[in-house]
């Protein structure tokens, strides 16, 4: 799976007339859930949210992607406009590959449905207080949009992880595009 994925992914973001992405509405609104400190943004694609978090200067930034492609864009974004974050491509179905990262202080996750066993891992990733802020599609944006179900959060789908992780804020958008919003913070 990892291979089509990556090659999907890759003919995407080869398109020659891609342009500066600009950042999910649902993480200005919530970015002041994040606290000051390292960051990791996790299917990144060309980095909408990692430039946007790294401009700002109070979050050292790595984003991490299954598409070298969208990586190399959004490499080229930041050198045009000299913002320094670092970059790294793996599969986040493997888990073991997630665990050699590090610890951070914010996590972020858009525009991406994940697996239980994936937000645990990231939980895992962050540093006693760090935030996780994770939003998507959900299924208020399959119905009236046709996107694909497969993709969609349930409503409320993730309200809790593991048991562990507190769920400090959730928000369910009530315009397109439809999404809904969680932070959660690692206790431990």
């Amino acid at each position: 799976m990892a291979v089509i994925d990556r090659q999907k992914w890759d003919k995407v973001y080869s398109h020659p007339q891609r342009k500066y992405p600009n950042p999910p509405a649902a993480l200005i609104a919530h970015a002041d859930y994040l606290i000051p400190g390292s960051l990791l943004d996790v299917a990144s694609g060309e980095g909408a949210v990692a430039l946007y978090m790294a401009a700002s200067g109070q979050y050292p930034t790595t984003a991490i992607d299954i598409s070298q492609t969208g990586l190399d864009r959004l490499s080229q974004f930041a050198s045009e406009r000299k913002i320094a974050l670092n970059t790294q491509c793996l599969d986040l179905d493997d888990l073991q590959q997630l665990s050699t990262l590090g610890k951070y202080q914010n996590i972020t996750l858009f525009r991406y449905k994940p697996s239980t066993e994936l937000l645990k891992a990231l939980m895992a990733a962050l540093v006693p207080g760090g935030r996780l802020l994770f939003s998507s599609f959900n299924i208020q944006h399959h119905q009236t949009t046709g996107f694909s179900r497969r993709f969609s959060l349930d409503k409320r789908e993730f309200m809790d992880i593991d048991g562990t992780a507190k769920l400090i804020h959730f928000a369910a958008s009530s315009s397109a595009p439809y999404t809904d919003t969680y932070i959660f913070e690692n206790p431990q």
